[in-house]
């Protein structure tokens, strides 16, 4: 009597564990290659909150628009009625750079919404783009200038 030796795998087994490993496979491939667009994604509108906060702490420090003005050097000054508006640009080290070589953009929108005896009450919002985006992170805040006294 011939006794068979049946310790091995046949090849149907090993073919459909390889289909499931690649299935699981592709799976986690996908997870990773989504992670890494979120982390882009996070990172992006966490450098624009960045730019925006020293921004609203540089005004606060200043005091008046003007103050602010020079010492923040913005691209671009526009005043019209009630409002002024600034225009800033970084790159992707949030350094600040010509129109042209930037990679974020910032508008400040000072909107004068009273006039006090000691000084005027201003609603500032800020719109922060990042390379071609269409839809900004806003973030808004009123500042208090005083009158020269």
């Amino acid at each position: 009597m011939i006794k068979h030796n049946n310790k091995g795998f046949t090849l149907i087994e090993i073919i459909i564990s390889i289909a499931v490993l690649s299935i699981i496979s592709a799976i986690f491939l996908e997870l990773f290659i989504k992670s890494d667009a979120v982390q882009k994604q996070g990172k992006i509108t966490d450098d624009k909150t960045f730019l925006i906060s020293n921004l609203f702490e540089t005004l606060i420090a200043e005091d008046t628009i003007d103050g602010f003005a020079e010492h923040s050097q913005p691209a671009a000054q526009v005043q019209e009625n009630k409002q002024v508006n600034f225009d800033f640009f970084y790159d992707e080290h949030l350094k600040t750079v010509a129109k042209d070589e930037s990679n974020y953009y910032i508008q400040l929108i000072f909107k004068e919404k009273e006039e006090l005896k000691k000084g005027k009450l201003y609603l500032v919002t800020a719109l922060a783009f990042a390379d071609q985006e269409e839809v900004p992170l806003q973030m808004t805040t009123y500042f208090y200038e005083k009158k020269g006294e």
